[in-house]
């Protein structure tokens, strides 16, 4: 399909729609951008973001490369989300989005035809719609007698600075609930205040070491061959070693105190996600967790609290579930000549991110290529090269991976299933098989995205040459 033909609808304007937006629009594309909030940012807009939300890792994962942050951000240390929020609205207005984006508009269904191949979205037909949306949505967890709570039981995307402020005030009764980034960003917040909360959670998460890796990059800033010898070290272990032996990974990264922990040290290598914290805040999280660690998880609520699976009560006011967010629990409707397609079930999906009974839509938030802004760029540019392929339902079937379990109920950053580099690595494999990624290109241009101080330009890909079943 030539770009004259193709006319897209991109549902989501965080920084993978606006990235998409970006790449698609400097390409010749006609698209329409729709977003649910009154202005761009995704989980990054004032709407949605918690107290204390920030960059888990360096500030030049959110810069643009054609867009450099402002001269006083420092990139090697962390932004606020109201810095990122604004960033993201000038790189907009720089760049024109906003003349192709309508805002307060929640996208609730996708209807398709097989017979003319296009999709409705807000009664306007398009050829491919870009499904970006998920990290902004809020969901708690099924747990038993919730509704009969005389208290609050919320999202952690609802803990903002003046609901914290006025719980502190108030001397309410607050349990935080998880043991991962959201949880420890939280109990920072209330630790600044001076405010003992229980800390309720089965296991602790490990975090990468914001101190050791800012320290190994600084020493070999001056000096090219150790500071390659020192990335690719890096790169062979978490990367490569750990998308096959990720114990031995993990272990390793223990060793050489490239992660640490604020609670017991496991070894439940499944516990790291990605999260960042510096030494400081190890420190202060230890110090508040030997004080206020609860281990368990809630069984039911009661009217006044909760009764965790050890069958200890806590009385509660407030309950805040930092449990995760994501696409899995705000699955868009999609009709299928006006019969519900049971999305929830689907297990073969091609590169991660196209079901092939629906070959316009691409899904965006369950297989990310990068982390930070670069990441939207990049698919833009893998949906350019895929919309221009033009596949066919044999071939998208026949190059499609078979997943063990319905692929859209989980989610890469909040699965604890596996490791999360294994995961990210075997959703990319196909691209290495087909030839749409080098490998040698891919390890170099993944190295200057995660190490360099410089923001990465975006993934070139390839059209796919063979075989890639998985």
């Amino acid at each position: 399909m030539n770009k004259e033909q193709a006319r897209i609808a991109i549902i989501g304007a965080g920084w993978v729609g606006i990235g998409c937006a970006r790449m698609l629009l400097e390409a010749g594309y006609k698209i329409d951008v729709f977003e649910s909030n009154p202005d761009v940012g995704g989980v990054w807009h004032p709407q949605n973001h918690y107290s204390g939300l920030e960059i888990h890792s360096y500030a030049k994962n959110v810069e643009f490369f054609d867009f450099p942050l402002p001269g006083h951000v420092n990139k090697a240390d962390r932004i606020t989300a109201q810095q990122v929020f604004t960033y993201l609205c000038d790189y907009c207005k720089f760049h024109n989005l906003y003349n192709f984006i309508t805002f307060n508009t929640q996208a609730e269904r996708i209807d398709y035809n097989t017979n003319t191949n296009e999709y409705e979205v807000f009664f306007k037909k398009y050829t491919h719609v870009i499904y970006t949306h998920g990290f902004s949505s809020r969901s708690l967890p099924e747990v038993e007698g919730i509704k009969k709570f005389f208290g609050k039981a919320i999202h952690s995307f609802f803990a903002n600075q003046a609901l914290i402020q006025s719980l502190v005030e108030e001397n309410k009764k607050v349990i935080i609930v998880g043991g991962s980034k959201t949880a420890t960003d939280l109990i920072l917040q209330f630790q600044k205040r001076g405010y003992q909360v229980p800390w309720l959670y089965r296991k602790n998460y490990w975090f990468i070491n914001r101190d050791i890796m800012y320290k190994a990059l600084e020493a070999t800033s001056q000096n090219k061959k150790l500071r390659m010898f020192f990335t690719k070290l890096i790169y062979k272990i978490s990367d490569k070693c750990g998308a096959l032996h990720p114990e031995a990974a993990f272990y390793y990264m223990r060793a050489l105190k490239l992660i640490h922990t604020f609670g017991k040290k496991h070894g439940d290598f499944k516990r790291f996600h990605n999260g960042a914290l510096d030494g400081n805040q190890i420190k202060l999280l230890s110090h508040y967790n030997s004080k206020n660690h609860i281990p368990g998880q809630i069984q039911s609520f009661t009217e006044n609290g909760v009764v965790l699976d050890n069958g200890t009560k806590l009385e509660a006011d407030y309950v805040i579930f930092c449990t995760g967010s994501g696409p899995c629990s705000s699955l868009i409707d999609i009709n299928i000549n006006g019969k519900k397609f049971a999305i929830e079930k689907v297990k073969s999906v091609y590169r991660s991110r196209v079901i092939p009974q629906l070959p316009g839509i691409i899904f965006t938030s369950f297989s990310p290529f990068a982390t930070g802004v670069v990441n939207g760029l990049c698919y833009g540019n893998w949906i350019i090269k895929y919309i221009e392929s033009a596949f066919g339902l044999e071939h998208l079937e026949n190059e499609s991976t078979i997943y063990d379990k319905p692929f859209f109920q989980r989610h890469l950053l909040f699965d604890s299933s596996d490791y999360i580099i294994r995961i990210g690595m075997q959703m990319l494999a196909p691209f290495f098989s087909s030839g749409e990624l080098l490998g040698d290109e891919f390890e170099k241009w993944h190295i200057q995205n995660t190490f360099s101080t410089n923001a990465a330009k975006p993934l070139t890909f390839n059209k796919p040459e063979a075989k890639a079943k998985v």
